[in-house]
């Protein structure tokens, strides 16, 4: 095939412009959301003493008959017991409203076979506030092991 000095290509400087505004407006929504965030981080304790392992996941509640609330929101126990929710991208924290939260356990690890189950889901919900750093301590014990858990 032959090109003339008139045919398009990739060379033509306008060309090039244009390719890369279409691939930062495509790219730019990649990682935003319809919903406000704030930060979110603290501490899980079994039985009073830090919990090493798992994860957890803040599911914002529907409220006013909206079915869509929102992207959950998760974060790695760290071995001190301390969680950062991330949505979107590391450490940009969870939607703001009421949560649901769930301990995810890994039954293969030292802390998951402490734990003796699946999934714990903490009783109250957990409302995350805008303009400020959300710092939750969450308390897990055997009685919320009994009746908010499931088993491997």
């Amino acid at each position: 095939m032959i090109y003339s000095r008139s045919s398009p290509t990739l060379r033509h400087p306008c060309t090039v412009a244009c390719w890369i505004l279409l691939l930062g407006v495509a790219v730019s929504g990649c990682n935003s959301s319809d919903y406000d965030l704030a930060p979110v981080e603290g501490t899980v304790l079994f039985e009073g003493k830090p919990l090493t392992e798992g994860q957890l996941m803040f599911s914002p509640v529907a409220t006013g008959g909206d079915m869509n609330s929102g992207k959950a929101g998760f974060g790695n126990l760290k071995g001190d017991g301390t969680f950062e929710i991330s949505t979107y991208t590391d450490g940009d924290g969870a939607v703001v409203a009421k949560h649901r939260v769930t301990l995810i356990n890994n039954p293969k690890t030292p802390a998951g076979k402490a734990l003796g189950v699946n999934r714990v889901m903490i009783p109250e919900a957990l409302v995350v506030e805008s303009g400020r750093k959300n710092n939750f301590t969450i308390e897990i014990t055997r009685e919320i092991l009994k009746t908010y858990s499931t088993r491997f």
